[in-house]
């Protein structure tokens, strides 16, 4: 990311594990697998049994739960509101009934961290697109491709061939995002804060890059943008 760009984001702290006692029924939690493949379970907070365990649904394959030894070590991660938390949990049994279900060890150790609307991401691969009226076939319009190199709550930074205004003009962007199983299509008024030219790393052509800031996007698009930034910041680090 461009050292231009005025996003920041927020490393992982060590904080009292005792903040997990806060987590709600139903928050979002990924366990990854420690023991070999790395594996990522998408699994929902049941409940914490006396501050000594934590129950989430039993990960499933098919609608069959996966079998897990006891002891078997995760590392969860769980969102909950704007924070995210990161510790090492074993597990201590599971059960069918009256739902499948499985218990963790209550950590001793928790990180941490607050995200906040400046927040940001540098996604694997994303790509968008501004669509003008072409003034020379009625009814028709010009698509002006993109490819979106950081994507954050308040904002985005794209790359261009060529410049996409002056600083100040606004247009509307439309990308894709996938989550959970599906993709979403996202139309949001941008305004462009700053623009440069810049070579990619390994490739030759020079593009002109463009920091954008969203104007007041609907609560649809901050929903989806939210749910998809949490998401990968839970999967992993976010560079």
């Amino acid at each position: 990311m461009s050292d231009k760009s005025q996003f920041s984001v927020i490393d992982m702290e060590r904080i009292d594990s005792r903040q997990l006692l806060d987590l709600r029924a139903g928050d979002a939690i990924q366990l990854q697998d420690s023991m070999g493949d790395q594996l990522r379970y998408y699994v929902r907070l049941i409940g914490i049994e006396n501050g000594r365990e934590i129950v989430v649904s039993h990960p499933l394959k098919d609608d069959v739960p996966l079998p897990f030894e006891d002891g078997h070590d995760f590392l969860v991660r769980v969102l909950s509101g704007n924070k995210l938390y990161e510790f090492s949990a074993q597990v201590l049994g599971s059960v069918q009934a009256p739902e499948p279900s499985m218990s963790l060890t209550f950590p001793a150790e928790v990180e941490g961290m607050t995200m906040h609307a400046d927040l940001h991401i540098k996604p694997p691969a994303l790509t968008g697109w501004i669509e003008r009226k072409n003034s020379n076939v009625q009814g028709s319009t010009i698509k002006t491709p993109l490819r979106i190199t950081v994507l954050g709550m308040s904002g985005m930074t794209v790359r261009a061939k060529r410049k996409l205004g002056d600083t100040g003009n606004q247009f509307d962007i439309l990308f894709q995002l996938p989550l959970n199983g599906m993709v979403q299509v996202l139309v949001v008024t941008t305004a462009i804060r700053s623009s440069w030219q810049e070579t990619p790393q390994g490739e030759k052509d020079e593009v002109t890059a463009h920091e954008l800031e969203f104007i007041k996007p609907d609560e649809h698009v901050r929903t989806v943008l939210q749910s998809y930034i949490y998401k990968t910041l839970a999967e992993g680090p976010v560079e």
